[in-house]
């Protein structure tokens, strides 16, 4: 501290403990407010444009983790479609073992009670040339969903269903508990 008798005032010389630009704000001063001559000016610049980097960085991180997380999502759905895709394609037992990474030839078994199922409609074309389009789909919409109530209650695998043929097996690939007669 120096008393200046020249302009009455004491003049204090130091450098200001400033960490950023805006504690160097708070405080009332400016980037011209501090000496040239040391390298107090220089950190303080340098440390304002590091953190501008570095929240930068941070945003950019967290948007890239945002876009990461939707696109999870989105193959987690995907995923579970094609789980539920497969499963509809061959008996669930199977899928899974496919799945969990066995091959075609791996995934093959002997059964040795089977049934399988054939139900058709008798004249099938005579019906739906009395009927209109409506009544026809009404019809087989009804059958086949009490087919599949019956399939699921008897562990009856549906194979497919080809306009009004059912086809199912019984036995396979799940084994049943106890033989019924």
């Amino acid at each position: 501290m120096n008393f200046m008798a020249d302009w009455n005032v004491v003049m204090f010389l130091c450098s200001p403990a400033i960490k950023d630009l805006e504690q160097l704000a708070q405080a009332g001063l400016f980037i011209c407010d501090l000496s040239m001559h040391d390298f107090s000016r220089d950190l303080l610049l340098a440390s304002s444009q590091q953190s501008n980097e570095l929240k930068d960085a941070l945003e950019s991180e967290m948007e890239k983790t945002k876009l990461m997380e939707e696109s999870m999502g989105k193959l987690d759905i995907e995923m579970k479609r094609s789980d539920e895709m497969l499963s509809q394609m061959m008996p669930r037992s199977v899928a899974q073992k496919i799945k969990d990474g066995a091959t075609a030839v791996e995934t093959c078994e002997i059964f040795e009670m089977v049934t399988i199922v054939f139900n058709d409609i008798p004249m099938f074309g005579d019906i739906c040339a009395q009927c209109d389009g409506m009544q026809i789909v009404a019809m087989l919409n009804n059958m086949f969903g009490m087919f599949d109530v019956l399939s699921d209650k008897n562990k009856v695998y549906k194979v497919e269903t080809v306009k009004d043929c059912f086809v199912g097996v019984a036995g396979a690939p799940e084994r049943p508990k106890t033989m019924r007669s």
